[in-house]
Formats: structure tokens, sequence, C-alpha cells
């Protein structure tokens, strides 16, 4: 394959001087002066200013004419070209639990398009008119645009225009999910480079995908299993990107994206023979442990650069028996408040002295917030108790969740939050797994396999991509390696197969996450 050769100014002057030199010599002309200072010195390097910057020029057209190299209005252009634009930003949508000031066997008329606050400000609709009683869930989709949009669960909303005999404020019955800001070129690009790689036409899964993401800009991906359920059969799964708060990828339980604005283009855009099954995404939440190689502290007793663990000695670590970690995790075995609970964890990582001092971490399963405490710890076996310092701040999430029995707690590191960061990043990339088990029906699964394939991208299972991706984001991680994975009924790590078809494929979305030193 041919390349372009772009040479440098020096080079270019060089070449120049070299060509003149020769044709002079030739011209018995003997040993012509062409050194720095000369007037054709001079005259070269003018002439190389010009035609280097004409050389890069070049190299920056050809980039511009390129998918995987071209930069945003030549990127934009390019994607015109097939049928593509930057996404634009779109609302959330959820439930609200409706309060009112009557009996609870009495309904409310609220009317379509009646309007709430958030405590932002933001301006939220809601979308179907009908007669709501106390404590029914009201569909709503948010009228103002961007991430910003996505509620937590429980968050509270006020009535613009207050319904008759309603409460003045209604909370959130689950997350409000599908808010996103303005797509970015580069999430553009993977969508350009991924049409050109599989092109959409005749009904292909490529133009199915492509029909239902561009139904609304809250479907993050559209997974396809064409003839999941035998000829003239396929099945559609849309996924939401995960928010700060909320890590599902299901619309949280909400129908109004899937009903309203993805089946009717979907079905509208093929023909009527084949049966379509359109579902969300199911959530499988999954705990992971991952174990880390890190330098030591400066406080250890082989004292460390101070850019790895900051405790000498590291609390919690799991249960050690003969050289390995048995669990590998540290579990809360009971709560007394957000300050004082029991860990269960290995007796070699007890400090010194119950006034040892230890710093650690937990991940409220609630909000998704890493928050690290100083602690001290106590106990004559595991459990052993945990006390967080009067300067440390409770464990309790955003919404009042303490922590609770059964989360992780494990101990900090310099660069804590950039681990935790990479492993939510790359979990934001996963995609469903399969809808029907190949052991099961092994002469129709080849063709119902989930498109784009799991082994190509979107990646179904929490497995060496995580790994691959933490060793990258710092030079102090020598090494990285999994020390528990759940299995949720495919194998750890692995994503489960519905029971039925026409069920959605599930999802896997973190849950418990932690890390440990390796042994």
């Amino acid at each position: 394959m041919a390349s372009l050769i772009v040479k440098t100014l020096e080079q270019i002057r060089d070449d120049y001087l070299k060509t003149y030199r020769a044709e002079l010599i030739r011209r018995d002309i003997p040993n012509p002066d062409v050194s720095f200072g000369t007037e054709i010195y001079i005259k070269a390097t003018a002439l190389a200013q010009q035609v280097a910057i004409a050389m890069q020029n070049t190299v920056l057209e050809g980039d511009a004419l390129m998918p995987d190299t071209a930069q945003n209005g030549d990127l934009e252009r390019f994607s015109k070209l097939y049928g593509l634009e930057l996404k634009p930003a779109s609302g959330s949508v959820g439930q609200i639990t409706l309060a009112t000031t009557i009996a609870n066997d009495i309904a409310i008329l609220i009317a379509e398009g009646t309007q709430l606050q958030d405590a932002a400000g933001q301006t939220y609709q809601v979308v179907t008119t009908g007669s709501y009683k106390d404590g029914d869930s009201v569909d709503v989709q948010a009228i103002d645009i961007g991430v910003s949009t996505n509620l937590a669960e429980g968050d509270v909303l006020r009535w613009v225009s207050l319904p008759a005999f309603a409460e003045a404020t209604a909370v959130a019955a689950i997350p409000f999910t599908g808010g996103a800001d303005a797509e970015t070129i580069e999430s553009l690009r993977v969508r350009i480079l991924q049409k050109l790689s599989t092109p959409p036409g005749g009904g292909n899964w490529s133009q199915i995908a492509e029909s239902a993401e561009s139904a609304t800009p809250s479907v993050q991906k559209a997974f396809v299993y064409p003839a999941c359920n035998g000829p003239a059969t396929c099945g559609v799964a849309i996924a939401s990107a995960p928010t700060e708060n909320y890590k599902g990828r299901d619309f949280s339980g909400d129908t109004t994206v899937l009903n309203n604005d993805v089946i009717p283009v979907v079905l509208g855009n093929y023909p009527e023979f084949v049966d379509f099954i359109i579902t969300n995404c199911v959530n499988q939440p999954v705990d992971v442990s991952l174990g880390l190689s890190l330098p030591s502290a400066k406080t250890a007793s082989i004292p460390g650069n101070g850019t790895g663990w900051l405790d000498g000695t590291i609390f919690p670590v799991p249960e050690i028996s003969g050289g390995a970690y048995v669990t590998g995790y540290c579990d809360v075995d009971s709560v007394t408040s957000s300050t004082v609970f029991t860990v269960n964890a290995d007796a070699s990582s007890l400090p010194a002295t119950s006034s040892t001092v230890v710093n650690i971490c937990w991940i409220s399963k609630q909000d998704f917030i890493l928050r690290t405490a100083k602690a001290t710890v106590s106990g004559a076996s595991s459990p052993y108790t945990v006390t967080l310092t009067a300067d440390s701040d409770p464990f309790v999430s955003t919404d009042g969740t303490v922590i609770a029995v059964g989360d992780y707690v494990f101990p900090n590191a310099l660069n804590m939050q950039t681990y935790y960061d990479a492993v939510i990043s790359e979990c934001a990339g996963l995609g469903p797994g399969q809808k029907i088990d190949p052991e099961v029906i092994s002469g129709l699964f080849p063709r119902a396999y989930r498109r784009p394939l799991v082994q190509e991208s979107w990646s179904a299972d929490i497995g060496p991509s995580v790994l691959k991706f933490i060793r990258q984001v710092g030079n102090e991680v020598a090494d990285v390696q999994y020390l528990y994975r759940q299995n949720v009924g495919a194998g750890a790590g692995k994503c489960p197969i519905p029971i039925s078809v026409q069920d959605g494929p599930y999802i896997l979305v973190p849950n418990n996450l932690a890390f440990y030193p390796i042994l």
C-alpha cells in the first residue's frame, strides 16, 4: 500500500541544496559553497518554508477525508454523506408518585402537558391524561434537555399549575433516565465507523439498529437479535446511557421511550410479516472486586514512593487461606450506625493497635459516589468493628441511605478515584447478552447471535477489557486482576440468559465494587 511521505523543512532545504551543489559540480565548478549563511542557503530555506506548509496541509486534507482522522466540521460533513448527524440533547423520562389531599380511593384528573419543576428549575410534563389516585405512578418527561434532567429516585418536583386536590409536590418514583447532552464528535465517529463496517440496507440488522437509535437521542445503543424466535422474527433491545447517580441501562422501568418513540419507528419501517420483539434491556447487578499491585505507602515496613496504598498496614483485606484470598472481598456484617459497623476481614490486615488510623472506602449503590474516611479498627476476631473518626463524614449516600449489610469496604489508595472511574467507564460501554441459550436451541442460535457480535464491540461480560483499561490509567499500576466476579447465572462476570425470548436481554451493571492488594 502506497503511503505519502511528508518531509520536514530541513529535509526539503537539504534536498534542494544537494541538487543545487550537484548541478554546479557538473558544470565544472569545484566545491561550491552551500553552507549556512550563504545566499543559496537562505533562498533554499525560504523555499522550504513554503513547500513544508503545503505538504503539511496535504496531510491535514488527507486526514479530513477519512472518518477515523477527520475532526469537527470535517467529520460532520463526512457523516452527512451517510445520513448521520450529531444527535441533539434530549430530556429524561420517569415516573412520579402522586400525592393527593383526598381519600386514597378517589381519583383526580391530571391532563397531558401539566408541568412540574425540579429543585434546579428544570421543567417536566405529564405524558398521558388520566385519572390518578393517591400513590399512583404518573409518567412524566422532561421539557428541558441534557443530563441534568436525570433525577434520582426520591427527588422532589413541584407542580407549576397545581391540579385540583393534589399536594404541591411529588417525588420521583424511579430514577429519571434518558437525559443526554448533545452528542460528541467522538461518539459520532464511532457510529460512522460502525456504519461503514456493517452497512445498513435491505432490512439487515444494522439498518434495524439505526432505525431504533434514530427514534430518539435518549437511546444510547440498540442491539438486534435476528430470527431469535424463528424465521421472520427479530428482537431489538434498547439501552440508555448510565447517569452519574444511576448505573442502570433500562430507562429505569419507564416505557415511554420504548412505546412512544422506538416501537412506532421500527414497526413503521419494516414489513408487517416480520414479528418484532422490541424491549428495554434488563439490569443485572453484579458484584466485582479487583486486585491491584500498587506501590506501598511511605509508612510501610518496606517504604514505597507514596503513589499507591495510603497505609503501611492495609485494612481491610479479604480472608486469606493457603496464601490466597478465600472470598475476594470484605463485606459489612452488621451496622450500628453510619459511623460504626463490622467488616469481615483477615486478621493479618489489622493495624498494630486499636488506636491506629486507617484509610478506607465505600461506594454507595444508591448514588455510586466513592466515599473515603479515616477509621479505627477493634475486635478479637472477624468481623471487626470499624469506627469512623470524628473528622470523617459518615458513610451515608445523598438520599440518606446508610452503609448496609453486604456492602463492600476496601482500603484507600492515592489514585483510587481514577481506578473507580475506569471501571465505571468500561461498564458504561457494556452491551446486553444473548436472548436464547445456544445449548437449548442450537440450530437457531447462529442466526440469533446478538448484533453487533459481542466479540467485536459492546462486550456483554465484565472481562479482560476492564483490566486492560485500569492498567493504562496510571504508571503506578504494576498489575490488576479479578479477585471476585459474581456468578449471576452464566458464569463469573457473565450475562445470564432470559427465561423467555419475549423478555428483554440482561445487561450487567455495577453493584458492589471494591479494590484490594494482590497477594
